[in-house]
């Protein structure tokens, strides 16, 4: 994916739709927030602007957990597990990981939290 390559191709599309998220966000807030939030964090990730990547998977959480969206929940703590883990902090991503975990579970998937387990596994085996 363009995330993993950090190629950029992709990402003025992706801001194209990020502008349209964030007009509608003006109409409502609780609803769109977090979706904006979160896109615009991938996007300052692939460009290498970290530090407001950062900042914005922080908001997509917040935002998601205010307005009880447990599946932009879920996906908002995963997507910020993978940039810590790509940023070497592995602690906090293992802290993401665990409660995109939980979060996932919560929300009803399973399957999903199923899947982020060796993810868990490899630092700490007696998590799961």
């Amino acid at each position: 994916t363009s995330r993993q390559s950090r190629d950029t191709s992709c990402v003025s599309h992706a801001e194209k739709i990020c502008e349209k998220i964030k007009w509608m966000k003006t109409h409502s807030k609780w609803n769109f927030e977090s979706k904006f939030n979160l896109l615009q964090a991938e996007c300052h990730f692939t460009r290498g602007k970290i530090d407001k990547a950062a900042a914005s998977y922080e908001a997509a959480i917040k935002s998601a957990s205010e307005h009880k969206f447990e599946n932009e929940l879920a996906i908002s703590y995963e997507c910020t597990a993978y940039f810590y883990k790509d940023q070497g902090d592995d602690s906090k991503a293992m802290e993401m990981f665990k409660l995109a975990r939980e979060a996932y579970k919560k929300w009803g998937a399973a399957g999903k939290a199923e899947s982020l387990a060796p993810f868990l596994a490899i630092q700490n085996p007696d998590h799961l």
